[in-house]
């Protein structure tokens, strides 16, 4: 189908001469060019942060590892149905099981896990913990319309970036399991 009218077969008007035609008929198409992609945007992040139910807890490991380092666990619960009023998207499972790999990979989602641990590592911590010292590990996961988000944020006995062994670091993911 032409994007504009095709006058090369009708005549032109008495006194008008017209130049060659711009446009070049596409007959065929290129091979592959498909971009459908779904992005989570940050005010929509913001909005569901609000409605999140959220628990933070901490302690100090020394057993394990000797080094005193600080942790803590934020627990998010995003039930949906409670901000649905919010959003022109259906708030069902399975937008919840979309929004499991949209948030995973959220950098502002790692920025508030870091936000709401850090009062529970600096009073776990036996330095001052700075946020760009933290290490968090973000899982993600969704049960009905319900969206789970686990952070396990950790900074060393002196503040510095420096985990425990085994520790997954910043790298955020998706994870289907049960909590």
């Amino acid at each position: 189908m032409p994007t504009s009218p095709d006058t090369r077969d009708r005549p032109a008007p008495r006194g008008v001469t017209l130049d060659a035609p711009r446009w070049i008929r596409v007959e065929q198409l290129p091979l592959i060019r498909r971009e459908i992609r779904e992005v989570l945007p940050a005010a929509s992040l913001r909005a569901l942060l609000t409605y999140a139910e959220v628990v933070v807890e901490g302690g100090r490991d020394r057993e394990t590892h000797g080094s005193g380092q600080a942790y803590a666990t934020v627990m998010l619960t995003i039930d949906l149905s409670r901000c649905a009023s919010l959003f022109r998207d259906r708030c069902d499972a399975a937008t919840a099981a979309r929004l499991v790999d949209l948030m995973a990979g959220q950098r502002g989602l790692q920025r508030h896990l870091i936000e709401l641990a850090h009062p529970e590592l600096q009073r776990w911590s036996e330095a001052p913990v700075e946020s760009r010292g933290i290490l968090v590990d973000v899982r993600v996961r969704a049960e009905g319309t319900r969206v789970y988000v686990d952070g396990d944020a950790m900074v060393g006995a002196d503040g510095s970036r420096r985990p425990a062994a085994g520790f997954g670091g910043a790298k955020p993911r998706s994870n289907g399991g049960s909590r």
